[in-house]
């Protein structure tokens, strides 16, 4: 849904372009038009950005040209959209590429940074952006080029294809390359360069892999050096796409042998570096002591593999790949450093008080973490259980359910089949009944006379029922009311460990005091297999299993 609108041009702003200039020709095309026709014919497309602002989302190009022409005070009509800062970005991205060719540089820019927004999600970028995967990493590719090579480009001193092969090269070598490009007296075409750049040949003193299998290989240019008279010297593979096939299956490998360890591995290539950064707890870009204990247990804290020409096969732990939540993190940290100091610190320390513990921000509620699937799906089943056990042995509690849900219209969350199957138990003493076909008169005189037990217990049976089809935030609201204690349904046991890895095991047990009871070599179990972990942790003695991890409580933590 839009809105049309006449917005004056102070209320405007700039900022979602991913276009970084405009033609000078164009510009003033525009804004002759604009002043023969004395208005802005066609809306530009803005959203709401608080404070009684719009962020321009596509026509920045009119609004510079109605600013220039018309004045300040001109009234720029505009259609008004609902949308959040990942669809702002793909709308930006898909008008300016519709209305006047993008420079593929602003493309590339645009496309890393919802990238980025997305957390990496490269299918979901390319379905926003209208690209076929394979026109996205075209683009992301871009990205490992210099700034002097995406600089060349964005001013047309050399073509996509130029900037496309360059930046296959290792960095260091892409700006001698260019440099080469721009002062030869004709600029090479894109099949010349590629010819030349197909003579730079792979070191393989950088490969990931191990290269003791290439020693007798053909395009080991140091066996080269001993057949032909002229070669590019020793050391290096003059076979391509043998190197990458190499390389690509060495990641590969680092990749499986990681992902016990960590519940987000990715390799990360050229066009990535906006997805991706280190997690830091205290410090400038901290995100705070207590929210880097819920962090670790995120499925998007991981490690990354680097294939950078320049890193390749590089790993870098303690990542985050949702950058966007992790600058959230961040601020929120920021802002409680910020809200302690507007209070008033303590001048001194206290006695037995560092100075630097004395004028430590007081911990903030973490905020949830964003758990596997594995581990949603293991706390709605403990939930449902935990509710409808609670239901079918409490009276009141299932008196209770079947108010709460008529009242907020769950009746129906009850299936008919269910409620027939209760009624014919109660009513099957002595032999088997069926009420299906019939009417509420006829069932309630069939009822009379049932033993008031018999009645009392098929309640408890009924509300029990509903665990299975409620939603699960319904369900978390019911054992919230009724201050359910989930120990009694749950213990740290092989089952739920094992859903979990290394690091995630790590932090629970360090929640739980798992890791304390332990003792000492509480962080050397991590080098072992995971399956030998869990066994060595549940053998400690004499500690209570029975304690629920904090991310399988109710009642979810702050938000964001």
């Amino acid at each position: 849904m839009s809105e049309l609108a006449h917005i004056p041009l102070t209320d405007l702003v700039t900022g979602g372009n991913p276009r970084r200039r405009f033609s000078p020709k164009e510009m003033a095309e525009l804004e002759q038009g604009v002043k023969a026709a004395g208005v802005i014919l066609q809306p530009i497309t803005v959203r709401r950005c608080g404070d009684g602002l719009f962020q321009i989302v596509a026509g920045e190009r009119r609004f510079r040209a109605a600013r220039s022409v018309l004045g300040e005070d001109y009234k720029m009509p505009a259609h008004i959209l609902q949308l959040d800062d990942q669809a702002a970005a793909a709308a930006a991205v898909i008008e300016n590429t519709n209305r006047a060719d993008m420079s593929p540089v602003e493309e590339a820019e645009a496309a890393a940074r919802l990238l980025a927004e997305l957390a990496g999600d490269k299918p979901e970028t390319a379905r926003r952006l209208g690209w076929s995967p394979v026109m996205l990493e075209h683009r992301l590719a871009l990205m490992n080029a210099t700034e002097a090579v995406r600089e060349a480009l964005l001013d047309e001193k050399i073509l996509l294809g130029h900037a496309e092969l360059i930046a296959a090269a290792e960095k260091s070598k892409q700006d001698k390359i260019l440099t080469g490009v721009l002062a030869a007296p004709t600029r090479p075409t894109v099949a010349q360069l590629k010819e030349m750049l197909a003579q730079i040949a792979r070191p393989l003193d950088k490969a990931c892999f191990d290269v003791a299998q290439c020693h007798a290989c053909a395009q080991n240019s140091t066996r080269q050096a001993g057949m032909f008279a002229e070669s590019i010297g020793a050391g290096s593979c003059t076979g391509p796409e043998c190197f990458a096939k190499k390389t690509d299956e060495a990641l590969n490998a680092k990749r499986t042998s990681l992902v016990e360890t960590w519940a987000r591995v990715e390799i990360v290539r050229p066009g990535d570096n906006y997805t991706v950064m280190k997690l830091k707890v205290e410090g400038d870009g901290g995100v705070g002591e207590e929210q880097g204990k819920v962090c670790r247990q995120c499925k998007n804290f991981g490690a990354a593999i680097s294939a950078a020409p320049d890193k390749m096969g590089r790993v870098f732990e303690d990542m985050c790949f949702d950058s966007p939540c992790n600058t959230r993190m961040v601020a929120r940290q920021l802002r409680a450093h910020a809200d302690e100091a507007a209070k008033g610190q303590p001048a001194a320390a206290g006695k037995g008080e560092s100075k630097s513990s004395a004028s430590k921000p007081k911990a903030k509620r973490a905020v949830a973490a964003t758990l596997s699937c594995a581990v949603v799906e293991f706390r709605k089943k403990l939930w449902r259980q935990a509710f409808e056990t609670e239901v079918v042995v409490t009276p009141d509690r299932a008196l209770i359910t079947l108010l709460a849900l008529a009242a907020t219209h769950n009746g129906g969350r009850i299936s008919q089949s269910k409620t027939r199957s209760v009624v014919e138990a109660r009513l099957s003493t002595n032999g088997s009944v069926t009420v299906e076909g019939l009417d509420m008169g006829e069932i309630a005189r069939k009822l009379v006379g049932t033993p008031k037990d018999n009645l009392a217990a098929a309640v408890l049976q009924l509300a029990g029922t509903a665990a299975e089809d409620l939603e699960i935030r319904e369900v978390e609201g019911m054992l919230n009311a009724f201050g359910v204690d989930l120990a009694r349904y749950f213990e740290v046991d092989e089952v739920y460990l094992k859903l979990l890895t290394k690091t995630e095991i790590q932090a629970v047990a360090e929640e739980i005091g798992l890791g304390k009871a332990y003792g000492e070599k509480f962080k050397a179990l991590f080098g072992q297999k995971k399956d030998d972990l869990i066994k060595a942790l549940l053998s400690v003695k004499g500690f209570n299993f029975a304690v629920v991890p904090a991310a399988l409580r109710c009642g979810a933590p702050e938000k964001a």
